[in-house]
């Protein structure tokens, strides 16, 4: 039993430290609150007044001129876009003319290479035809008049 009173004993000491430690810290600052207080007095209300008022001034102020820059940021960026979409319309623009040109020329020169061998077999039928047609000619001309293609020869 004793060493319970022992301890209880042990237990309010501490108490009674940290009660003592609580009441020093908050005597100190009470003190630092009363020389806060005897400081604010003797500062002027108007003084404070006027300096915040200036300062609110300077704050509008330097507001102002950043909403104006950020504005003109706003609008630069605006334009940038717009080129930027511009000069992309056009490339795009450029490039399926340049790529419908190639096409068209290719096929033009596809239909030409085919018009080409359509006109030459065109030629190539004439050609065979009218030899054959000469030919028929001759040898009716040699079977009604036999004298004259044999003259003709002998010369």
């Amino acid at each position: 039993m004793a060493d319970k009173i022992d301890f209880l004993l042990e237990l309010f000491k501490t108490l009674k430290q940290a009660s003592d430690s609580t009441e020093s810290t908050l005597r100190e600052m009470i003190g630092q609150q009363e020389k806060l207080v005897g400081h604010v007095e003797h500062i002027p209300v108007q003084d404070i007044k006027d300096d915040l008022k200036e300062h609110d001034t300077k704050v509008d102020k330097k507001g102002d001129k950043i909403l104006k820059e950020v504005e003109d940021v706003k609008g630069k960026v605006g334009k940038m876009i717009t080129v930027v979409l511009v000069a992309f319309s056009l490339l795009t623009i450029s490039f399926i003319v340049g790529r419908l040109s190639m096409d068209t020329t290719g096929v033009k020169k596809q239909i030409q290479t085919e018009q080409h061998e359509e006109h030459q077999q065109l030629i190539d039928t004439i050609t065979e035809s009218m030899s054959k047609e000469f030919e028929s000619i001759r040898d009716e001309i040699k079977r009604l008049h036999p004298s004259d293609t044999e003259e003709q020869e002998e010369e």
